[in-house]
C-alpha cells in the first residue's frame, strides 16, 4: 500500500538558520523547539496512520457493501426476471382463459338456442299428442258406451283354483260321513217299528226309482236284522245325490225354462261367454233368497225317506236333521255359487254315479272293499249306490262352445258301494 504520510522521510542535523528577526538564534533554543516540532510532527505521523487505518477499513466495509450490493442487485434481476416470466406467464394464462371464457359461452349459446328449439318442438308434439290424445278418448268413450250393453259377457278368469275346488268338495264329503254317523249312532238307541204301509213303500220304490239306492240296499234296510253300517251308507248316499243337486243347480227353485235356456246357450256359443251368461243369471236369481232355508226341506225328506223304510220313522222330528245338517247346506250352497259364478275357464262336473253302473276304478272308489287293492278285483260288480262326491274338470277351448269340450280330468274318486259289502263282518261301522 502506497504510504500517504507526506512526513516518512529521515532527518538530519542543519546549520542553524537565521532567524527572521536577523541575528542568530540560541542552538539550545533551537534543540528544544526541534524536539517540539518532532513530537507535533509525530502526533501527525500517528494521527495520520490512524486516518489511513480507519480508511482502509472503510475501504474494506465498502468492498463487502460492494459486494452485497452486487449479490444483492444480481438477486433483484434475477427476481425482476422471473416476475416478468411469471407476468408473461399470467398474461397468456388469461388471454387462453378469456379464449375459453369465449368459446365456451359460444357453445352454451348454441346449446341453449338448440334446447331451446328442441323444447318448442317437444311443446308443439305435446300439443299435438294431446289433441290426438283427446280424439283417443272421444272414441275410446264412444266404443265403451256401444261395448257396455255386451261387457257382461265378455270372459273372466277363474277366481278359485282347481286345487282348491277339490278342497271344497272334500269338505262336503267330510260333512257327509259326519252327518250320517251321528244320525246312524243316534238310531242305534231310538225305538225301531218296521211298517209295509203305502206311505213306507212310496219312499222306498223312489229311492230306486230316482238312482240313489239299489233295490237290494233297500231291502236289507228294511230287514228285521239290519246292520248299521248299512244304514250309514244309505243315509250317505240320500245326501249325497241332495248335496249333489243342491251344487248344481242354476236356479234355487229349479225352474225348467231357465235350465233349458241356458242349455241352448251351451250349444251354441263359446264356452267363456256361456259361463259368464250363466254366472250373471245366477247371481241375480239367488240375491234375495234364503238358500239354507230353501234346501232344509230337501235334504229333511231325503233323511226321512231313509228312517221310513228302516223303521225310524217315528224318530224323524226327534232327531231334528234340518238343524243338524245346516253346515253341510252352507257348504253346498257355497260350493255352488263358486261352480256358478266364479269358473270361466273349465267345466266342473260332481260326479254320482247311479245304481247298476258297472264299477271303473279309474273313477270310483269301492268304499266296501277292505283294501284299497280290492278295487282291482271289482270291475265286473255293479255299483249299489255313491257314498261320497266325486269331482271332474274340462280345460276349455274358449273359441268352441261347451259340448265342444270332453276331454275330462278327474280330481276326485267317488265312493261307492257295490254288493261286496254283504260280505263284511256286521256292524263295521
Amino acid at each position: 500500500m502506497v504510504n500517504l504520510n507526506p512526513f516518512a522521510w529521515s532527518w538530519s542535523k542543519k546549520e542553524p538558520e537565521p532567524s527572521p528577526r536577523g541575528g542568530w538564534h540560541d542552538p539550545s533554543s533551537s534543540q528544544q523547539s526541534y524536539s517540539y516540532e518532532e513530537r507535533r510532527i509525530q502526533n501527525l505521523i500517528t494521527e495520520n496512520d490512524n486516518l489511513h487505518n480507519n480508511l482502509n477499513n472503510q475501504y474494506s466495509e465498502y468492498d463487502k457493501l460492494s459486494q452485497k450490493y452486487r449479490a444483492a442487485k444480481r438477486q433483484l434481476e434475477d427476481e425482476q426476471r422471473l416476475t416478468r416470466s411469471a407476468q408473461n406467464e399470467l398474461h397468456e394464462a388469461q388471454l387462453r382463459h378469456d379464449e375459453e371464457i369465449k368459446r365456451l359461452k359460444s357453445d352454451f349459446e348454441r346449446r341453449l338456442h338448440t334446447e331451446q328449439n328442441l323444447i318448442k318442438s317437444a311443446e308443439n308434439n305435446l300439443l299435438q299428442a294431446e289433441a290426438r290424445h283427446e280424439e283417443t278418448n272421444l272414441l275410446l268413450n264412444q266404443r265403451t258406451s256401444e261395448l257396455e250393453a255386451v261387457q257382461s259377457f265378455y270372459p273372466m278368469t277363474d277366481s278359485i283354483s282347481g286345487s282348491e275346488l277339490k278342497g271344497k268338495v272334500e269338505a262336503v264329503n267330510d260333512e257327509i260321513m259326519q252327518q250320517a254317523a251321528v244320525i246312524t249312532d243316534a238310531l242305534e238307541r231310538a225305538e225301531r217299528h218296521l211298517t209295509d204301509d203305502e206311505v213306507v213303500q212310496s219312499r222306498a220304490r223312489e229311492l230306486t226309482d230316482q238312482g240313489i239306492l239299489d233295490h237290494t240296499l233297500v231291502q236289507a234296510l228294511h230287514s228285521p236284522n239290519v246292520d248299521s253300517f248299512h244304514v250309514q251308507l244309505a243315509l250317505q248316499a240320500v245326501i249325497v245325490h241332495a248335496a249333489r243337486r243342491v251344487i248344481t243347480l242354476l236356479h234355487p227353485k229349479d225352474e225348467r225354462h231357465i235350465m233349458q235356456l241356458f242349455h241352448g246357450i251351451t250349444q251354441t256359443e263359446r264356452y267363456p261367454i256361456s259361463a259368464k251368461w250363466r254366472a250373471v243369471t245366477h247371481a241375480q236369481l239367488c240375491r234375495t233368497t234364503d238358500l239354507t232355508a230353501l234346501y232344509a226341506p230337501m235334504f229333511d225328506y231325503s233323511v226321512t225317506s231313509i228312517l221310513m223304510v228302516g223303521g225310524w220313522g217315528g224318530e224323524a222330528k226327534r232327531l231334528n236333521f234340518p238343524t243338524r245338517l245346516d253346515h253341510l247346506i252352507d257348504l253346498a250352497v257355497e260350493l255352488n255359487q263358486i261352480i256358478m259364478q266364479k269358473v270361466f275357464t273349465m267345466q266342473v262336473e260332481i260326479i254320482v254315479f247311479p245304481p247298476s253302473s258297472p264299477f271303473d276304478s279309474v273313477v270310483m272308489e269301492d268304499e266296501s272293499a277292505e283294501e284299497p287293492s280290492g278295487n282291482t278285483q271289482n270291475q265286473q260288480l255293479p255299483v249299489l249306490c255313491t257314498t261320497s262326491l266325486g269331482l271332474a274338470f274340462s280345460l276349455v277351448n274358449p273359441q268352441a262352445t261347451a259340448a265342444s269340450n270332453s276331454q275330462w280330468e278327474y280330481a276326485l274318486k267317488a265312493k261307492v258301494i257295490t254288493p261286496r259289502v254283504f260280505n263284511l263282518p256286521p256292524a263295521r261301522a
